[in-house]
């Protein structure tokens, strides 16, 4: 079993990390791979280079592969190689033509975005390259889309043997939560009080992003 988590990582943080690795625990995955988007259709233009999200990401999944060893953390470049915006279903297909009609995909999101799942191109089928594992976050949902409640429904599991049994088609909401803290949150914390976004962050990106003075005019 495959898995991944997509995102603008701008930056990427503890928060990241921490609930990725929370989630596979629960569904008994071994590695994750961050998949960096170029550009999101549904977001204003990423703030930072994509050199320096991906120096980042690289010392996040450092960080975390050293203080912990069940799941491993990798960089997987393949969005940023994808035509411009990042569509996470182009994503999901290039995705289940390299590994197979067979391979287990799981792709990881929260639950903030599971609930916005409809704005998303060709959402309706989403659930035809990949399963969907939901971390869960604070916060009220608008349920009022019927459409897209039948659909969700239609595809809630709660066994996690199924995700490995099978290759794609369900939805699994995790037990384990998002940390409350956001990259645009982070960002506004550097620009106002820069000794305070540590507390998000590992040690080595925070160097990284004070030595090359990221984010100081947010």
């Amino acid at each position: 079993m495959l898995g991944f988590y997509g995102g603008s990582f701008d930056p990427p943080h503890i928060g990241h990390s921490q609930c990725v690795v929370n989630a596979a625990k629960e569904i008994n995955l071994n590695s994750v791979a961050l998949l960096p988007c170029a550009q999101s259709p549904l977001k204003a233009l990423t703030a930072t280079p994509q050199q320096h999200r991906l120096a980042m990401l690289n010392l996040v999944c450092d960080d975390s592969n050293k203080k912990q060893k069940n799941v491993t953390l990798n960089l997987d470049e393949t969005e940023l190689n994808l035509p411009r915006p990042s569509f996470t279903v182009n994503t999901l297909k290039h995705l289940r033509k390299k590994y197979g009609t067979n391979s287990s995909l799981c792709f990881l999101l929260g639950e903030d975005s599971l609930y916005t799942l409809y704005k998303w191109k060709e959402w309706q089928t989403i659930t035809n390259y990949c399963h969907l594992v939901v971390m869960r976050r604070e916060g009220n949902y608008l349920r009022d889309n019927i459409e897209f409640n039948q659909w969700l429904n239609a595809r809630l599991i709660d066994d996690v043997n199924t995700l490995h049994n099978t290759p794609n088609g369900h939805i699994y909401l995790c037990n384990s939560s998002l940390v409350t803290i956001s990259s645009s949150a982070i960002r506004q914390m550097i620009a106002e009080q820069p000794e305070s976004a540590r507390n998000w962050l590992p040690e080595s990106v925070a160097k990284y992003i004070f030595k090359h003075t990221l984010y100081t005019s947010e």
